[in-house]
This record gives structure tokens, sequence and C-alpha cells, in this order.
């Protein structure tokens, strides 16, 4: 394995680990909003 292979692949997992923390933020602010609208009608 070369250094911009390495390089690459780190890179490319640190960017999916972002986007996947960033994805599980969005759901959870997405489930509190849904939360306090349903509690909110109901």
């Amino acid at each position: 394995m070369t250094y911009r292979q390495r390089y690459r692949q780190t890179v490319g997992d640190r960017m999916n680990d972002s986007l996947l923390e960033n994805i599980d933020k969005i759901i959870n602010i997405l489930n509190s909003v849904i939360l306090t609208y349903s509690v909110y009608f109901l």
C-alpha cells in the first residue's frame, strides 16, 4: 500500500464517519421535532 493510497483511504474514512455522524444528528433532530409537534397537537 503506497502512501497516497493510505492517505486517500483515511480521508475517505473520515468523510464517511462525519457523514454518518451528521445523518445521526439530523435523525435525532427530526425525531425530537416530530415528538414535540405530536405532543403539541395532542
